[in-house]
């Protein structure tokens, strides 16, 4: 009697086990056929379809700002958008930096010559450990040199204080080009460096501002 209690206790737990396995299958197949229930497809969901918190992606052109677009939508609301005629959608090609048409080259910065291309730039919107200067004491400070043909853009050495209480400064440039560009139409910019300082409170940057 007590072996076949124990058979039957044994016989109940298995039981047990595969009711719990067969509804975690179930829950494992409901949860992922309810994924299914908005279209994570811009094809379905269409291209100005609402911001839908319940799916894992977007079809609208918002979805290119915050970088949660659909796979197809780069190929199915471009097809929408040139139907309406706009060509892509001024509003989507701002946000993801779109041409309308080949680029072609405007401005070419390089040795001797490059220089003439920006405007050293003195305001410290960042107030900093840094002293921005203007071109001739950039190159009093060496912040700025010229080695054949290639340009040396360097920090440079301290700045005592200027008023109590100020640290020490350190010479550095920040230059702007002197060109623009229109952001609706996007540019491309292309840089060579040969190298590329790094360290403790060293911090080479290249801004695209607007």
């Amino acid at each position: 009697q007590m072996r076949g209690a124990k058979k039957a206790q044994e016989h109940e737990r298995a039981r047990a086990a595969a009711a719990r396995a067969a509804a975690a299958r179930s829950f494992a197949y409901g949860s992922a056929h309810a994924g299914t229930n908005v279209s994570d497809s811009c094809a379905q969901q269409g291209c100005d379809a609402d911001f839908k918190g319940e799916s894992s992606c977007q079809c609208n052109a918002a979805c290119l700002e915050y970088g949660n677009c659909c796979q197809d939508h780069s190929s199915v609301c471009r097809s929408h958008y040139e139907l309406q005629g706009q060509a892509g959608s001024s509003a989507t090609q701002s946000r993801c930096g779109g041409t309308s048409g080949g680029f072609k080259l405007n401005m070419k910065a390089e040795g001797r010559d490059f220089i003439n291309h920006f405007t050293f730039v003195k305001v410290d919107d960042v107030h900093g450990a840094h002293q921005f200067t203007s071109m001739e004491e950039a190159k009093r400070q060496r912040t700025i040199h010229l080695d054949g043909d290639v340009v040396q853009l360097k920090f440079g050495g301290l700045r005592p204080p200027s008023y109590r209480g100020e640290a020490f400064k350190r010479y550095a440039v920040n230059i702007h080009s002197n060109k623009a560009w229109d952001p609706n139409n996007g540019f491309l910019a292309v840089m060579h460096y040969r190298h590329i300082p790094y360290g403790c409170g060293v911090w080479p940057s290249f801004w695209a501002m607007n």
